[in-house]
C-alpha cells in the first residue's frame, strides 16, 4: 500500500513540472559563432536533412519492400532515376526491379497473373495490356486510390495530364467497347508515365545535302528511300520493326496498312483484318521493306535495332517512336546521327485525311495480387508527378501538360538539333488512336497477327492469304 501511494505522488510530481515547461516561455539560444558553409567530404556536398512538416504523409508505409516489372528502354530509365529520391522520401524500399523485353515481359506477367502470383507490385501497362488483364482481373482499379485523401497527394493533380492519355487507361472490360472513361462501367488502372505517338524519323544532314522534301505519302517515302541508297551506299532508307512479337504492330506497320482506310473490327466485332483496304495497305508496307528497307534483317528488328541503325548512320530514316531521336540526341557517344535527328508526322497512303498514328503509353498500374497496394500506389504516383516528370532526363514523351508544353522542354528539342520535333508532336498528336479494337485474346491472336504480317512481308504468303488466316483464327478462336 505504501508503495502505491508513493508511485501516485511521483508520478504527480513528474506531470507538474511538466505542465510549468509547458507554460514557461520559449527561448531561443543565441550561437556563439556563425554557423560552419556547407562542406563537402570525398563521397559529394552534405545534403541537409527534409524539414518535415504537417500535410500529406508520404511515410506512411516506410519500411515497406516493393518489387516491380517492366520493358526495358527509356522508360524503364526514368523509372530508374526515381527510385532513389522516392525511398528517401517515402521510406519505401524498392527491393527487386526487372526489365526484360516487350515479348517476354508479357508472357511473364501473364503466366504468373494466371497463377495468382504476389510475386510484383507495380507493372508497367501498356495501352494494349488491358485488353487482357482487365477482364481477367489481374489489375487492380485505382479509382479508390485517387478519391482518398489519405492516399493522393493533394499535388496530384489529374488534370494535369494530357486527357487523351489518361482517357486511354480506362476501359470497362467489356470486348468490342473502346477504351475510355465515358463508357459505362470504365475505370481507371493506370496512371500515365509516358505516351508517344510514332511519326518519321530522318538524317536531316543528309536530306539537307541532297535538298530532299520530307516525304508524305508511302509512294514519296519509297522514291526518296531509293535516291539515298543510290548516293549513300553505305545506307538504307527506311528502318522499321520486324520481329514477330505484338510490338511490331505499334511500329509503324499496323498505322501504315490502316491508313489506307481499313480497320481490324465492324462494329459487331467481326474480324475485317483481311479487307481490301488492309491488303492494299500491306503490300505496299512490303514492297517498301523490300525495296529500302533492311530486308535481310528484318525479321530480326526490333525497336532497338531500329534505334542502333539511325544512331550508327546505317538509316537514313525510320517509322517509329520520336523517342529514339531524344535517345540519340541524349546519348554520351558521339555517332553520326546525334544532333542531325528530327520527326515529321507519319506518312499515309491514300489521302492525307485517312493519316495514322498510333498513340502508346507505358503506364504505371498495381498487381490485383499485391500484397503492398497502398505502397505501390505511393510509388506510382511519385513517379508520375509533375515536379518527377520535370526532373527525368529523357523528356519528349512526359505525360503531364505542365512539362512538355514549357518553354524549357521545346527549347531543349531545338537545342539538340530538332527543331521540327515540337510541331510535329502536336500535328501527329491531333490524329493519334490506340487503333486496336479492345477484343478478348489480344495477346494471343495479336501474336498470330504480327506473324502473318511477317510472313506476307517476306513473301511467304500473299497479303491476303496472310490477313485471312487471322480473321478466321479469330471466328475459330472466339467467335
Amino acid at each position: 500500500m505504501k508503495k502505491q501511494v508513493f508511485f501516485r505522488f511521483a508520478v504527480m510530481i513528474v506531470m507538474f513540472t511538466m505542465i510549468l515547461a509547458a507554460c514557461a516561455p520559449a527561448t531561443v539560444e543565441e550561437p556563439s559563432e556563425a554557423p560552419a558553409a556547407e562542406e563537402e567530404d570525398a563521397t559529394g556536398p552534405v545534403v541537409e536533412e527534409e524539414v518535415i512538416t504537417e500535410g500529406f504523409d508520404w511515410r506512411q508505409f516506410e519500411g515497406t519492400e516493393l518489387s516491380l516489372i517492366g520493358v526495358e528502354g527509356v522508360y524503364n530509365e526514368q523509372i530508374l532515376e526515381a527510385i532513389a529520391p522516392f525511398e528517401e522520401k517515402t521510406g519505401i524500399t524498392i527491393a527487386k526491379t526487372d526489365f526484360i523485353t516487350e515479348a517476354d515481359f508479357t508472357n511473364k506477367v501473364q503466366t504468373l497473373s494466371a497463377a495468382n502470383s504476389s510475386e510484383y507490385d507495380v507493372y508497367m501497362v501498356s495501352f494494349t495490356n488491358l485488353f487482357d488483364w482487365v477482364p481477367n482481373g489481374w489489375i487492380e482499379p485505382l479509382d479508390d486510390y485517387v478519391n482518398d485523401p489519405t492516399l493522393a497527394d493533394p499535388d496530384l493533380d489529374m488534370d494535369d495530364f494530357y486527357p487523351e492519355v489518361l482517357n486511354y487507361c480506362h476501359w470497362n472490360g467489356v470486348s468490342g467497347t473502346p477504351l475510355g472513361k465515358d463508357y459505362p462501367g470504365a475505370k481507371l488502372y493506370a496512371l500515365p508515365h509516358g505516351w508517344i505517338v510514332f511519326n518519321l524519323l530522318y538524317r536531316t544532314d543528309i536530306f539537307e545535302k541532297y535538298d530532299l522534301e520530307i516525304p508524305e505519302t508511302m509512294d514519296e517515302l519509297i522514291e526518296v528511300g531509293e535516291f539515298i541508297q543510290e548516293n549513300e551506299p553505305d545506307m538504307y532508307g527506311v528502318a522499321v520493326r520486324g520481329f514477330k512479337a505484338v510490338d511490331i504492330l505499334y511500329g509503324g506497320i499496323w498505322q501504315t496498312i490502316l491508313s489506307y482506310g481499313g480497320r481490324d473490327f465492324d462494329e459487331d466485332l467481326n474480324p475485317v483484318f483481311d479487307s481490301p483496304e488492309n491488303i492494299e495497305g500491306l503490300e505496299k508496307f512490303a514492297e517498301m521493306v523490300n525495296t529500302v528497307g533492311n530486308v535481310g534483317n528484318w525479321a530480326n528488328v526490333t525497336w532497338y535495332e531500329v534505334l542502333t541503325d539511325l544512331q550508327t548512320g546505317k538509316a537514313a530514316m525510320a517509322i517509329d517512336a520520336p523517342s529514339l531521336a531524344t535517345w540519340i540526341a541524349d546519348s554520351e557517344e558521339d555517332s553520326p546521327a546525334k544532333g542531325n535527328i528530327d520527326i515529321a508526322p507519319p506518312v499515309y497512303g491514300d489521302t492525307k485525311d485517312k493519316t495514322k498514328s498510333m498513340i502508346f503509353g507505358w503506364n504505371l498500374g498495381i498487381n490485383a495480387n499485391s500484397e503492398n497496394k497502398e505502397a505501390a500506389w505511393m510509388f506510382i504516383q511519385y513517379v508520375t508527378g509533375k515536379e518527377r516528370q520535370m526532373n527525368e532526363t529523357m523528356k519528349p514523351f512526359p505525360t503531364r501538360q505542365s512539362v512538355l508544353g514549357s518553354e524549357k522542354v521545346k527549347q531543349e528539342m531545338v537545342d539538340k538539333g530538332m527543331v521540327n520535333f515540337v510541331d510535329s508532336w502536336n500535328e501527329t498528336a491531333k490524329y493519334a488512336d490506340v487503333l486496336l479494337t479492345p477484343a478478348k485474346g489480344f495477346n494471343d491472336y495479336g501474336y498470330v497477327l504480327a506473324g502473318e504480317l511477317q510472313a506476307a512481308v517476306l513473301g511467304e504468303k500473299t497479303a491476303e492469304e496472310a490477313l485471312s488466316t487471322v480473321s478466321e483464327y479469330y471466328r475459330e478462336n472466339y467467335q
